[in-house]
């Protein structure tokens, strides 16, 4: 056999292998957000932690609390990443807003919450989650939320207002089974 064909027969099989790898870890896309890819983890783990979460609610509304909307999994899933394509907008806005100062100022914010004791039992039981993934999953995109809100309100701008323009503009391609985007939102097919 040629060199050259070994070569190329070991190349093609080292990309098949590290392609089943990032298949195996979902570290591939189901969406991309202005470039920026939206991983099949992070849908994993944020579908995760909302839908543990609303089982406790469903629970509680068994239990006698407050009545709790139904939803199906699919419009379930829809709404998760919908969400992170949101947060990866309100990222980018941040970090426009804020610069190279913008991670200081969310583990600055962030930091406020990690001492807290009962946070962790608080977290695992609503969530499901770890204090370190729920930093992660929901505290940071908060902080970023949160520090966004400010910039914006100082120049006269509310959030809402522009996240419906940024989600007109932003150029988002939905390639998760079942969903697509429809200028504005995740939507089921």
């Amino acid at each position: 056999m040629p060199r050259t064909l070994r070569f190329a027969l070991l190349a093609l099989a080292v990309l098949v292998l590290l392609v089943a790898l990032a298949a195996s870890f979902g570290w591939y896309p189901v969406a991309l957000v202005n470039g920026h890819a939206v991983t099949a983890r992070a849908m994993d783990e944020n579908s995760h932690a909302a839908n543990y979460y609303y089982q406790r609610l469903l629970d509680a509304a068994a239990a006698g609390g407050p009545a709790v909307a139904s939803t199906t999994p699919v419009a379930f899933a829809a709404d998760t990443l919908d969400l992170l394509v949101e947060n990866e907008l309100v990222r980018e806005g941040a970090e426009r807003e804020v610069g190279n100062d913008i991670k200081a100022a969310v583990a600055d914010k962030v930091g406020r919450y990690r001492n807290d004791p009962k946070l962790e039992e608080a977290v695992r039981a609503l969530y499901g989650l770890s204090a370190d993934d729920f930093q992660r999953l929901v505290l940071e995109p908060q902080a970023e939320r949160d520090i966004l809100s400010g910039k914006l309100f100082i120049s006269g701008t509310k959030l809402s207002d522009w996240l419906t323009e940024e989600r007109k503009a932003a150029h988002v391609s939905v390639f998760a089974a079942g969903f697509r985007w429809d200028g504005e939102h995740v939507v089921p097919w």
